[in-house]
């Protein structure tokens, strides 16, 4: 539901900026990451490596990515996907940038081909 009531205000924002002519592409999120890798400080949540289970936040990711393409519908808007991660199981360590990091590599970027050659 909170999700649900935070995306309202997301498509509202789109919406008025459709009105102004923006060209917008949306992105779905990305995967949730592997667990086991360790977190630095600036990367907790409420001291906490994760919130909920990665049950759940695959759960939410799913259901977030959902409302996108919804949204995309109702605009008519274009939607960029992350073709190349693994959603089924999530980001594994090789698509972090290190073991301690909460960033994707570069190699890991949706245009990394574009993004590294040129």
């Amino acid at each position: 539901d909170a999700i649900r009531k935070i995306f309202k205000k997301y498509v509202d924002q789109l919406t008025d900026l459709k009105k102004q002519g923006y060209n917008i592409t949306l992105t779905h999120l990305i995967p949730v990451e592997d667990e086991s890798g360790k977190k630095p400080g600036t990367g907790k949540y409420l001291g906490k490596n994760f919130f909920g289970s990665q049950a759940e936040r695959l759960e939410y990711v799913e259901h977030f990515n959902s409302l996108i393409e919804e949204a995309a519908e109702l605009l008519d808007l274009k939607v960029a996907r992350w073709y190349n991660l693994d959603y089924d199981n999530g980001l594994s360590l090789d698509d972090m940038e290190s073991r301690q990091s909460v960033h994707i590599r570069p190699s890991s970027y949706m245009y990394a081909s574009k993004l590294i050659n040129n």
